[in-house]
């Protein structure tokens, strides 16, 4: 009775098994998909020198960056066709870079492994001189060996705490940047996302069947870091804009930014603007001095003391009977007014550096 026994209970652990074993291959089969397109209007690589591309019509081209560690992918974007598809690299060890004429409206990936995405619909023609970033999710193209008699504690410590962790393709959410899930013995692939990171993808093996495994995870920072200064102090107050969004008044400090080239843009009243081109580099820091010409004259404004009147400069009150201030150069409506009595008004055109005087 006993020896059935046995004989029985070695079948039943055999038979679940084999099924876990084909549940793990089906629920993981390999596959891809899009999980975001969007265009990053930050990133200036479509239309730098250095990066961008022209198609047979000598327009400059639309660049996908397509975010993926995997190779072999086959692109098709119709009867427009592709320009140039740059594989990952030093530079973006990451991203396919792929450029494409502008007008461009659907993609078709092929992968030997992973399969096809036909005929992914952008929703929009893309744009001359544009950087889209499309991230493609997949199960990663590995062997999976494993043995589910045995299984370990896996202990994620992430940093930053916000990432997103794929074990195997399932999505798991940190809490405060840990979780820990119980994995069988044999190898098992990870992916680890964040916003303005760079994406970690690899494997790992659980083996240990005493100790809890522990992974620590710092992503790579996808962003740098900027400070717009002035250091004499004089454009203390001015209007700072980083490519076209405004970020603060002059001084701003460890302002991040995503690697890439960027512009800043600089604006005070009565002083020529400033506006320079910069790049960001992962974790680097950008410093940029900043310096306006003056854009003003100093001007007097005065009536006979005995008038009392009141002086308006574009219709705005400044004193009574004399004002001496600066005034932007330019046209101006400057005018004398006082109750009961006939306001006087002249139109004006100064430039800057003068030195003028108005009697009213």
């Amino acid at each position: 009775m006993n020896e059935n026994v046995v004989v029985m209970t070695y079948i039943i652990k055999f038979i679940l098994t084999l099924i876990l074993t084909l549940i793990c291959q089906i629920g993981y089969a390999q596959s891809m998909s899009v999980a975001s397109f969007y265009e990053d209007e930050k990133d200036l690589t479509a239309n730098s020198n250095e990066t961008m591309q022209r198609d047979q019509n000598g327009d400059k081209c639309a660049l996908i960056k397509i975010e993926t560690t995997q190779h072999n992918f086959l692109f098709d974007v119709g009867a427009l066709g592709i320009v140039k598809v740059v594989n990952q690299n030093a530079d973006h060890p990451s991203e396919i870079w792929l450029y494409v004429p502008h007008g461009v409206k659907k993609i078709s990936i092929q992968h030997p492994q992973l399969g096809k995405i036909n005929e992914y619909d952008f929703g929009f023609s893309l744009k001359k001189a544009k950087t889209y970033i499309m991230k493609l999710t997949s199960d990663q193209v590995n062997t999976m060996v494993v043995d589910y008699s045995n299984s370990q504690y896996l202990q994620f410590d992430v940093f930053p705490p916000d990432a997103e962790v794929f074990i195997n393709g399932a999505l798991f959410k940190l809490n405060d940047g840990k979780f820990e899930i119980p994995l069988a013995f044999g190898i098992h692939n990870y992916r680890i996302t964040a916003p303005n990171y760079h994406t970690l993808d690899g494997q790992v093996e659980i083996n240990d069947k005493e100790n809890k495994q522990i992974f620590p995870v710092r992503l790579k920072q996808a962003f740098g870091y900027v400070d717009v200064v002035d250091d004499s102090r004089e454009f203390y107050g001015a209007e700072v804009y980083i490519d076209s969004v405004h970020v603060g008044s002059l001084p701003i400090s460890n302002f991040s930014l995503r690697s890439g080239l960027h512009n800043v843009y600089v604006k005070k009243d009565l002083y020529d603007s400033f506006s320079k081109n910069f790049a960001v580099t992962d974790s680097g820091f950008v410093v940029i001095p900043v310096t306006m010409a003056p854009n003003y004259a100093e001007v007097t404004i005065s009536v006979p003391s005995d008038n009392d009147a009141q002086i308006y400069v574009d219709g705005k009150l400044l004193g009574e009977n004399k004002w001496t201030g600066r005034l932007e150069a330019g046209s101006h409506t400057i005018e004398a007014k006082k109750i009961s009595h006939r306001t006087i008004s002249k139109e004006i055109t100064i430039f800057k550096g003068q030195k003028v005087r108005y009697e009213m």
